[in-house]
């Protein structure tokens, strides 16, 4: 991944890191460098789709599967009305809370949700 967008991605999360490869992208067309544009578009669907490893729920109304990179300090939460969150810059102590509380939910809603920047993946639901 270009370097300037791994430094955003530290700095100000997904969203933001996204822009910032929108607009590489837009530069490298406008000068014509089609393969710098194809990978950027590349960089930017990674950044959409993480390879985090999913683990299932089991007694929440709410949470579906969890699951945690420590490498990148990514959170990846699918809940069951649909929808995938990746929450970037999460440190391991907020994984490993969230793993041994009772209910991921309020956890999530407590402990997550209004603190790190995240990114929602849009899915149906199941």
């Amino acid at each position: 991944m270009h370097a300037m967008v791994e430094a955003e991605l530290k700095r100000s999360g997904p969203d933001k890191a996204k822009q910032v490869l929108d607009g590489l992208v837009k530069a490298a067309m406008e000068r014509g460098d089609e393969k710098l544009a194809k990978r950027l578009e590349s960089d930017a669907e990674k950044l959409a789709q993480p390879e985090i490893s999913m683990v299932e729920v089991e007694k929440s109304s709410q949470v579906a599967q969890i699951g945690y990179d420590a490498a990148t300090r990514r959170l990846a939460v699918r809940f069951k009305s649909g929808g995938l969150y990746i929450y970037c810059d999460v440190p391991t102590k907020v994984w490993d809370g969230l793993q041994a509380a009772e209910s991921k939910g309020t956890y999530i809603a407590k402990s997550v949700k209004g603190t790190y920047g995240f990114v929602r993946i849009p899915e149906q639901p199941k």
